[in-house]
């Protein structure tokens, strides 16, 4: 059964006809659960594909992150430092740790995620704030 906005009422996403929007450049996200979807959760999360080239702008959030490479290669820059991820690796992005994905690839790389946060909110900064000494949340 799917949630319909009922308070802390369980929530099926069917991925065939979820509402689809963009994060940056070449990509597609689906929001799968939120505050908004899920009235009372603290809590969300979702599904990213990026193309070729596809990536995110840097950006911070005021809670943890958890991304999980599903398929293809990732790279994720946090603060200058660049890891490859793929094979369902996983990263963990504290608050206030300024970073982004990208597929430097030729082939499509999909993630999932997950925020300590009740909706995926996204603090874009410059592209200087993505290192160590342009970091001012920390």
């Amino acid at each position: 059964v799917d949630s319909c906005g009922q308070e802390r009422a369980e929530r099926v996403t069917r991925f065939a006809t979820a509402r689809r929007g963009s994060a940056g450049p070449n990509t597609v996200f689906i929001d799968c659960f939120n505050r908004d979807l899920m009235p009372g959760i603290e809590m969300s999360g979702g599904y990213g594909l990026f193309q070729p080239g596809g990536r995110l702008p840097a950006h911070v959030h005021d809670f943890d992150e958890s991304i999980c490479i599903i398929s293809g290669t990732a790279t994720c820059v946090v603060e200058g430092r660049r890891y490859s991820m793929s094979d369902r690796a996983t990263a963990l992005e504290p608050r206030g740790r300024v970073h982004y994905f990208v597929n430097e690839s030729d082939l499509p790389m999909e993630m999932l995620w997950v925020y300590a946060g009740p909706v995926p909110e996204r603090i874009i900064v410059t592209e200087a704030c993505a290192t160590p000494e342009g970091n001012p949340w920390r």
